[in-house]
């Protein structure tokens, strides 16, 4: 990882410029002999940057309302673009590509401002496309600007003649952000996590390297914390995946795939789904891509290893929080995951405005992507409220179709949840969703904390095809006013449709 200073920066910038010419604001074209060389040096580790995490601020977000120690990923909604947002459990932050062009770095910018941040300490360009560095300027120019600035750039080293590019290289020079070129060997300076670098490739004379191609030398980094990863590809095609697997084998090993190229047919082969042996992929596009992203390709390749996806076409923003374990699924819209049914929820179905609610958990031995999750007041001036609370589970369009396995309660702290037991609990299933219901006995209960978790896994049938009723006896607000329980139901069929979550 060699560190490029300004001065280097700006005879780079002008031999760019000399040798591209003038581009214009929308020409995306690469240069055919770029004077940039994408190779990296071996880094010094006394050259790495360092971040002071104290001017980081913890994050709580909104969905999640994780606390510090956790390792968070979340894959914005961003259109035929890429941006992702990650925390790490010590409260440091890593921006991977800013989306479009033509959103100036708005939808991110926007999502770090939610959650508090000021300061930026990685921000990464997987290579120098336009959708994927669209906001990079931006942000530097927002966070020296009007926050605490900017920790570290990190790129592949590659150009292109593009403005944009042209105004990313401006910015860094402008607002003497430290730029390093990366390369496979290195691992970037995040607190609290590893972040292994596994392209662009050294140069290795048994690979057809070619070091002006973008896609090929896009940056991929595969995130661990304990138990559970994250690997992103950018949109490293076939020849690049080929020379990974064949290089490092299992080491590429992910609980969670942000698919290249936006699933496109050059990405996600069937040698690197095999090597990666991932649970989940995410994918980023617009719902009716121009070019047909996610490809039917991938997704027939996807749905062969058993992967399921999150597309922020129907998904929208999915979040992704792990406690070391497992990850914690968030996202806006509760789709199916099946990759053949992808398309089939409607674009109309996804409200941009909705805050990511859990939907799933992923570990690197199991997916559970039935979890569903609502949360309801209780006004203590209404005792009426406070005797019975219950919640029916239906489906905007088609009925539930799937199988219950728990359902827990979580009232806020200080709620006394002593008094409640499975008698409390009424569970009615409307098991052929003809509207007819069935009550069902809860065989077993369990507390901790704040929280009831009642087990139906043991019972003979919990599948429903209509709605789930779930009556809760006994608990009342521990304070005056307004407080807010939530409800928890979970089951084992991984394709559940869009469901809606409503008052009795």
């Amino acid at each position: 990882m060699q560190s490029k200073y300004p001065i280097i920066l700006i005879v780079l910038i002008t031999l760019l410029v000399a040798a591209a010419g003038p581009a214009s604001a929308c020409d995306l074209t690469e240069p055919d002999d770029p004077s940039l060389d994408g190779h990296a040096f071996e880094p010094d580790p006394e050259t790495l940057p360092t971040t002071d995490s104290s001017d980081t601020q913890t994050l709580s977000t909104t969905a999640t309302d994780t606390s510090n120690g956790e390792f968070e990923v979340h894959i914005l909604n961003v259109g035929q673009a890429d941006a992702a947002v990650i925390f790490s459990p010590e409260g440091e932050t890593m921006v991977i590509d800013s989306g479009h062009w033509t959103d100036d770095g708005g939808t991110i910018i926007e999502f770090l401002e939610k959650h508090d941040v000021d300061h930026i300490d990685h921000l990464v360009a997987t290579h120098a496309h336009s959708d994927h560095i669209g906001g990079h300027a931006d942000l530097i120019e927002h966070f020296e600007e009007e926050k605490n600035g900017i920790g570290a750039a990190y790129d592949s080293g590659v150009p292109t003649s593009t403005n944009t590019y042209e105004d990313y290289m401006d910015a860094v020079e402008e607002y003497d952000v430290t730029l390093y070129e990366v390369e496979e060997g290195d691992e970037l300076p995040f607190d609290g996590l590893e972040a292994n670098v596994f392209n662009p490739p050294t140069d290795d004379p048994e690979y057809d390297y070619d070091e002006s191609e973008l896609h090929y030398n896009s940056m991929t980094i595969l995130f661990e914390h304990e138990e559970t990863s994250f690997l992103f590809t950018g949109d490293a095609e076939y020849h690049a995946e080929e020379r990974m697997a064949d290089t490092y084998g299992d080491e590429l090993e992910a609980t969670v795939y942000h698919a290249g190229h936006h699933g496109s047919s050059t990405s996600s082969n069937d040698h690197f789904l095999e090597v990666i042996d991932t649970q989940v992929t995410t994918i980023s596009s617009n719902y009716d891509s121009q070019f047909g992203h996610p490809d039917n390709e991938t997704l027939d390749r996807l749905d062969a290893y058993g992967v399921n996806a999150y597309w922020t076409g129907t998904h929208g923003t999915n979040s992704f929080v792990s406690d070391g374990e497992e990850f914690t699924i968030y996202a806006q819209n509760d789709a199916s995951t099946d990759p053949m049914e992808l398309r089939d929820d409607d674009e109309s179905t996804l409200d941009p405005n909705l805050e990511p609610k859990k939907v799933g958990t992923v570990s690197d031995e199991e997916f559970q992507g039935t979890t569903h999750q609502e949360t309801l007041d209780i006004d203590n001036d209404d005792p009426e409220t406070n005797a019975e609370h219950t919640w029916t589970l239906t489906d905007a369009a088609n009925d539930f179709d799937g199988e219950v396995d728990s359902i827990s309660v979580e009232y806020p702290t200080g709620t006394s949840l002593d008094d409640i037991d499975a008698d409390d609990v009424t569970v009615l299933l409307d098991r052929d969703g003809d509207g007819s219901t069935d009550e069902i006995s809860v065989n077993q209960d369990d507390y901790e904390g704040d929280v009831a978790t009642f087990d139906l896994s043991g019972m003979f049938n919990t599948s429903v095809e209509g709605e789930i009723q779930v009556g809760i006896d006994g608990v009342e607000n521990p304070s005056d006013g307004v407080s807010e329980p939530t409800i928890t139901l979970e089951g084992d069929d991984t394709h559940m449709e869009t469901t809606e979550l409503a008052v009795a």
